[in-house]
């Protein structure tokens, strides 16, 4: 089995690098990885990003949001985080493959290792459910799975020393009521390592970690990877042509209806909207305002926002349609924008 320890922090990059590595990686081969995110939301390929985040909290504080490759819910990284990824082919899988294991079988041999690491720090660490480790009824560490071929990618997102109140602010959507069928992340207690047993270190903690799953290896242990000028290339192109884009990370699975409410000094403004594919289809404005524009009507505008994305150009994009700054009776185009990106 590989071993590869990914020297970056940006999130758009270390995703892309996952999937480079899950679709490039030699036939029977495996690999663990290991990585670190400054701060970002890493949201499952099945959600819809507006129902998980903070929109206003993730943008003030420059938090990145990235959809990954699997399912499950919503994450909070940052640098008190470790991440770790492994790669299996059926040759090298840590479960039989033969159909005898079945599905939490498959999950509790991936986090296994993870959990030997935690005891043997004295911690009384447990299984929650199929993807999750919990200390003390607190969870510590959530795991997702992506399979295809034959081929599976198991990650982990451990909460080393994680700054929780920046986990508790950016996953909240605030009061915005969402209708959809996208997956939803479940709110759950969260705490640290570090809050468990202060005296460790994160370097120690990695080391325990490789060390660990190397065991999970076969005789060999694990051999370290190495990329060449192809593979960064080739990781800088998925970086910028999927994890970076508002498509793959607002625009995917984003069907939803929502209503979004602001007070604005000159009215109350109610926005009840249909989305598809991040972008307005369908949207009713209500409350105490005025139009801005002689013989303009709400209805008016209303058929101007529809087909416009919800994305940072929106006020721009508002202005052009409306040929207006101001959009309500005191009311500008930005402003509206915030409210419904809200």
């Amino acid at each position: 089995m590989y071993f590869y320890e990914s020297t970056s922090t940006d999130p758009y990059e270390n995703l892309a690098l996952e999937e480079h590595l899950f679709e490039t990686l030699p036939e029977g081969a495996g690999l663990f990885m290991l990585w670190q995110n400054t701060d970002a939301v890493i949201i499952g390929r099945y959600q819809n990003a507006a129902e998980e985040i903070d929109a206003a909290y993730v943008k003030e504080n420059g938090i990145a949001v990235v959809r990954r490759m699997s399912g499950g819910g919503a994450v909070f990284h940052d640098l008190g985080g470790l991440n770790y990824t492994l790669i299996t082919d059926d040759a090298e899988s840590p479960v039989p493959t033969d159909g005898s294991a079945d599905a939490d079988a498959v999950w509790q041999a991936c986090m296994a290792p993870l959990l030997a690491v935690l005891r043997g720090y004295s911690l009384e660490a447990q299984f929650s459910g199929r993807n999750d480790i919990e200390i003390g009824g607190r969870k510590i560490a959530g795991c997702a799975q992506y399979a295809r071929g034959g081929r599976t990618l198991h990650h982990g997102c451990i909460l080393f020393d994680t700054d929780l109140s920046k986990v508790a602010a950016a996953l909240d959507p605030g009061e915005a009521k969402f209708l959809s069928k996208s997956d939803k992340s479940v709110r759950t207690r969260v705490t640290t390592v570090r809050t468990c047993r202060a005296d460790l270190s994160i370097e120690r903690f990695r080391q325990d970690l490789r060390a660990a799953y190397g065991q999970m290896a076969a005789a060999g242990g694990l051999t370290p990877y190495a990329l060449s000028e192809a593979d960064n290339a080739a990781i800088w192109r998925l970086r910028e042509g999927k994890y970076r884009t508002w498509e793959w990370n607002y625009g995917y699975r984003a069907d939803y209806q929502v209503r979004r409410q602001k007070k604005f000094p000159a009215g109350l403004v109610t926005a009840d909207m249909d989305v598809k594919g991040g972008v307005i289809e369908r949207i009713h404005l209500s409350g105490d305002f005025f139009p801005a524009q002689a013989g303009s009507t709400v209805e008016k505008i209303e058929q101007a926002l529809c087909g416009l994305p919800l994305n940072d150009e929106l006020a721009e994009r508002i202005r052009a349609a409306l040929d207006a700054d101001t959009v309500l009776h005191g009311i500008s185009a930005a402003g509206l924008a915030a409210l419904l990106l809200s």
